[in-house]
């Protein structure tokens, strides 16, 4: 037989069932505002006694932050109303941009047939319960809770918290949010006892992929290619390598087999940047076609901008990859280990109390035994050895100001693997070292005005040394090392939604300082004979650049206008140059999805370090120019679809080639080494088209079509420029069929690099070794370059970590593509220095 105290709970359940299903109803209307946090109300213990019910209507008054300011309840019992008041106090709903009214009704019953009954003193206590996904630890926001057989519920916070007022002893809860697995968690809860609990959901289904659609607003570029961390996750082959997404982008070339460069719209590499929270990092990727110099735990989000780069950037005639460095999570610790055949690499990041976050992690690689034993060891290669490493720590202050500190650093060098004919890449040792540090300060000053100002340092230690045909001799040596130091300071001042003021300054100085002994070889044509120079000794080098910009955006209805203005003050060897740069961007929004853009501008760059030299170079060298033009469309329709095309013209010129050396009229001959005496031209069709299919499938088509010719120097014919790669075609697919497991392939087709055929060669007594007869580059080129590359990851998740397993497979067909030609001592035969042969890496990868 059901006891008194039996009836009582069930009565009190079925009271609070009432009120579930009432709010259920309020929550789900459509003028209703998001509820974030609910509180359940008390059924009055004299109301109970006495068997009273009652209806009780609640309107509340929501202000823009969420919270209830006042609440009118309207019903016959005041006992009633008054709890219903209480709880209803208690609700928060999302921020909104005005004061809302809601109404809301409690009923409170008692199941049918019961009368008036004892009240017992039935103790309570708070339960707090911060829901999260299983594996990331991340917040689970709107996730509901909800006590099985009490009807007592709550919705989690855009935090994951939620709390509960619950019945003293075991109480089970039912949590359950969309996409993830229900959890039911016992709870054993003491009378007036105040517990935590965090509860972990498990993923019934993969995330849904997020595709990159440009910003509302562009500040650096009239369009820009934006991808965010989220999809840096996802797009395959960037396990530990996020920025390798850039090079798979519209207007990319392959970049050199040994560069650690980007090559954008045929330019050469160095003319393209690649910044780090505003600085300049000198290399992009490990040489010999290795990983980004930036681990993927580092990278908050990345922006392209193959051209139209605003003024916001100088002293660069190309592209420019904006880098935004993550500054560790502010509320909980974070870690990734991973180790593979080819690496191992570690992070952790976290809360320093409740204003200051840290960050911090390395990664260190070795020579993969899978490639040692696939290589022919007739077939010259040489294997990337390198380590890097990235710490930041950040501060907010109660002004809003924050101070950030990063530091970051590379090392590269070679190993040398197999042997083949001598005067190729791989009869080259190459070390590459860097350092940098920043700071960062960035405060508002008043509404709508905000501050910036970064000073930085720099350190560069670059060597090269190649042996002689025969591999026996040092030949050439060359150790350049380069101090740098820089200050970069920015107002934003937004005036209304129409007018946004941007200006700043940047400063940069850099002391090269370098040892020299090599060899710098001079055809005399005239003459019938081959010349040669070397240079043996140390020299210094200093390079200044003082820049400062202003740029104005107005907005009006569809259209968005952006002029802007550079100058820079270049100064090296006792010169000193004026480069006056205007940028213009157009942008006109033909449809809510179908825009418009188009942009001009002059961009200049001062020459390398060791071009300016007086004995390796010429100091006289001016500083390079270039036009930028482009037009083109963007698309997004379906909502899942999104469609680019671009059109661009660029035109270099004052561009630094070597001298032809000239009889002067006393007898001497002059040989300048170099001057600015070329020109280059560039013109495509670029096309990004990409779709989220669905949460299962996700992928990207990127297509470059384009020419870039060069004309060294006056009376010369136009020629191939080394970069000119007519088609590169790159395709990504993904595909998730399940939480664990996901597989991703990548297929890139391009046109082989132009090279210069080989007609015969000239024995040079001064120096010992035959010398080739070529003609123009673009005489020849590489066969067309294709490569697959397959990925399958496999993730076991626990509450607190992740435990992932992946195989990385390059090169699966084993396509022995080549990266430059190779010739013996007389330059009799002919090979090719081969890139990255079949290739496997196995690894796992733990996080937390």
């Amino acid at each position: 037989m059901e006891s008194a105290a039996d009836r009582r709970f069930r009565a009190l359940r079925y009271a609070s069932c009432c009120f579930a299903a009432i709010l259920l109803a309020a929550y789900a209307a459509d003028a209703e505002p998001y509820i974030e946090r609910v509180q359940g109300p008390r059924y009055p213990g004299g109301a109970l006694l006495r068997g009273e019910t009652g209806t009780v209507q609640c309107v509340l008054e929501v202000a823009p932050s969420g919270e209830v300011v006042a609440v009118e309840a309207e019903g016959d019992n005041t006992a009633l109303a008054d709890e219903a008041r209480t709880a209803a106090l208690g609700f928060r709903f999302q921020r909104s941009s005005q004061t809302t009214v809601v109404k809301i009704v409690f009923r409170f019953e008692l199941e049918p047939g019961e009368g008036a009954v004892p009240l017992p003193l039935v103790p309570y206590g708070q339960v707090h319960l911060h829901v999260a996904e299983a594996g990331l630890r991340s917040d689970v926001a709107g996730a509901t809770a909800v006590a099985v057989g009490f009807g007592i519920g709550a919705v989690a916070t855009g935090k994951g918290d939620l709390d509960l007022r619950l019945p003293a002893g075991q109480v089970s809860v039912l949590v359950a949010a969309p996409e993830y697995k229900p959890l039911q968690v016992q709870l054993e809860i003491a009378p007036g006892a105040s517990i935590e609990e965090t509860v972990y959901l498990y993923r019934s289904r993969p995330s849904d992929f997020s595709a990159t659609v440009p910003g509302e607003r562009r500040r650096d570029a009239p369009t820009r290619v934006q991808l965010d961390r989220e999809e840096l996750r996802n797009v395959p082959g960037t396990q530990d390598d996020p920025l390798r997404v850039v090079s798979l982008l519209p207007g990319v070339a392959r970049a050199p087999f040994a560069g650690g460069q980007l090559v954008v719209r045929g330019a050469r590499p160095t003319d393209t940047g690649a910044y780090l929270n505003g600085q300049r990092i000198p290399i992009l990727y490990h040489l010999l076609d290795g990983p980004s110099v930036l681990a993927d735990s580092a990278v908050d989000s990345i922006d392209f901008l193959a051209g139209g780069s605003g003024v916001f950037y100088g002293n660069q005639l190309a592209a420019i990859v904006a880098v935004r460095p993550r500054f560790g999570d502010p509320e909980r610790l974070h870690g990734v280990a991973a180790v593979d055949l080819g690496k191992t690499s570690a992070w952790l990041e976290g809360p320093i109390g409740g204003s200051t976050q840290f960050a911090g992690g390395g990664r260190l690689s070795y020579v993969n035994p899978v490639l040692k034993e696939t290589l022919d060891p007739n077939v010259p290669f040489s294997a990337p050895v390198y380590g890097d490493y990235q710490a930041s720590i950040r501060h907010r202050f109660e002004s809003g100001t924050t101070a950030s500190l990063l530091a970051f650093g590379s090392r590269d060098s070679f190993e040398q693997l197999g042997r083949g004919l001598g005067n190729t890449v791989s009869s080259r040792d190459q070390r590459l070292v860097f350092h940098r540090l920043q700071l960062q300060v960035e405060t508002p000053l008043s509404s709508g005005v905000s501050f910036l100002i970064s000073p930085n340092l720099g350190y560069d230690n670059s060597r090269t040394q190649s042996a002689d045909a025969l591999g026996v001799t040092t030949a050439d040596t060359r150790n350049d090392e380069s101090l740098s130091a820089g200050l970069r300071s920015e107002v934003i001042w937004k005036r209304s939604e129409g007018v946004e003021l941007r200006a700043g300054t940047d400063f940069t100085m850099q002391r090269v300082a370098y040892d020299v002994d090599a060899r710098f070889d001079r055809t005399l044509p005239s003459f019938g004979v081959p010349n040669g120079e070397r240079q043996v000794g140390r020299g210094l080098r200093f390079i200044e650049d003082f820049g400062t910009y202003a740029q104005v955006e107005l907005s009006r209805g569809p259209l968005r206008i952006t002029p802007g203005l550079r100058m820079d003050v270049m100064r090296w060897s006792g010169r000193v140059y004026v480069m006056t740069d205007p940028r213009l961007w157009l942008r006109y929004a033909l449809s809510p999805k179908l825009d418009l853009f188009s942009y001009a501008g002059l961009y200049h760059q001062t020459p390398q370090a060791e071009e300016i030299d007086e004995k390796t170079g010429n100091p006289g060298l001016t500083p390079a120019a270039a036009q930028q033009y482009g037009l083109g469309v963007e698309s997004r329709f379906a909502d899942t679809w999104t469609f680019r095309v671009e059109g661009f013209y660029q035109r270099r010129s004052s561009l630094v080639f070597t001298a032809e050396p000239r009889a002067l009229p006393d007898g001497t001959i002059a040989n300048p080494l170099f001057l600015n005496s070329g020109r280059a031209r560039s013109y495509g069709l670029e096309l990004l088209l990409r779709k989220r299919i669905s949460r299962w499938v996700y992928g990207w088509i990127s297509y470059t079509l384009s020419k870039t010719e060069e004309l060294q120097r006056p009376g010369e014919d136009w020629q191939r420029g080394p970069f000119d790669q007519t088609h590169v075609l790159s395709m990504l697919v993904g595909f998730r069929p399940s939480t664990q497991v996901e597989f991703s392939a990548r297929l890139r087709l391009a046109t082989g690099n132009p090279q210069r055929q080989v007609t015969g060669a000239v024995f040079d007594n001064l120096i010992g070794r035959y010398v080739p007869i070529t003609l123009p580059v673009g005489s020849a080129r590489l066969p067309g370059f294709a490569q697959l590359d397959f990925e399958v990851n496999n993730i076991w998740t626990a509450d607190v970590f992740r435990l992932g397993l992946y195989v990385d497979i390059e090169n699966v067909f084993s396509r022995r593509n080549g990266e430059t030609l190779a010739y013996d001592f007389r330059y009799q035969e002919q090979s090719t220095f081969q890139g990255v042969p079949f290739s496997a890496a196995v690894g796992v990868r733990v996080s937390f």
